[in-house]
């Protein structure tokens, strides 16, 4: 690309901002004045991130359960209701929530999975809703909270 010479110089100010405003919201400034909240969701990656202990606590804590669910349904710990492992995994993430667990799902996921994933979007492209009610039972968890939303049907709160 061809930039004039001074492009860089006249941008300055305004790259400079977008970094000062950057650091800000790493920083734990409230980016949605309305529902007064946090941008975080980078700190799930790498928790040491958070602007505090209790926020940084709290994500170590909430991933360390999340594993131990993992394993618990893995190893036959937790089951259907009809007392057998479950065997597939339904991702309710819609939009830019879904994106980042399909690519990882088409790039790393093969045969020796121990469960099959799939993604609400494509549910709702090949099925009626009323089948989906009729043939499945569902557990929301809400993001951070990990709280399941209520819902008909059997479900498993990560404890």
């Amino acid at each position: 690309m061809k930039f004039p010479e001074d492009f860089f110089d006249k941008m300055k100010p305004k790259i400079d901002k977008a970094f000062g405003a950057m650091l800000e919201l790493e920083a734990g400034a409230i980016a949605n004045p309305t529902e007064r909240r946090m941008v975080g969701h980078y700190w799930l990656r790498n928790p040491a991130l958070a602007p505090t202990a209790e926020i940084r606590k709290g994500i170590e804590d909430t991933i360390q359960r999340i594993k131990r669910f993992a394993e618990d349904v893995h190893a036959g710990k937790i089951t259907a209701e009809n007392g057998k492992r479950f065997e597939h995994v339904l991702h309710i993430g819609i939009g830019g929530s879904a994106l980042g667990p399909q690519l990882v799902a088409d790039a790393l996921g093969s045969a020796r999975d121990r469960m099959d994933i799939h993604f609400f979007e494509e549910i709702l492209r090949k099925f009626h809703p009323a089948d989906i009610e009729r043939k499945t039972k569902i557990t929301v968890i809400q993001k951070i909270s990990l709280e399941p939303l209520p819902l008909r049907g059997r479900s498993h709160a990560i404890t």
